[in-house]
């Protein structure tokens, strides 16, 4: 891409999407979960709180990063 001049301001999500087009699979809400304490699907997170698969921390707060011994946030997650 970077050859031909090719640009996109799409990050790696960018890069898949250009790659794949339309060929792609839809997963379940469960396998993309998004912690965070303004989180916008809380009636879906409650709804399959018990059959979620994977959580996706996005951004620069990471909960191995924290430690043990830190104190817990208000959001559904930290329950």
């Amino acid at each position: 891409m970077a050859e031909r001049g090719i640009s996109f301001d799409g990050a790696d999500q960018g890069l898949l999407n250009m790659h794949f087009g339309k060929n792609y699979n839809r997963i379940s809400f469960t396998y993309n979960v998004t912690p965070s304490a303004h989180y916008q699907y809380l009636p879906a997170y409650r709804h399959f709180q018990s059959s979620i698969n994977m959580v996706h921390f996005i951004g620069s707060d990471k909960p191995w990063s924290k430690g043990r011994d830190t104190h817990k946030g208000d959001s559904p997650f930290d329950q």
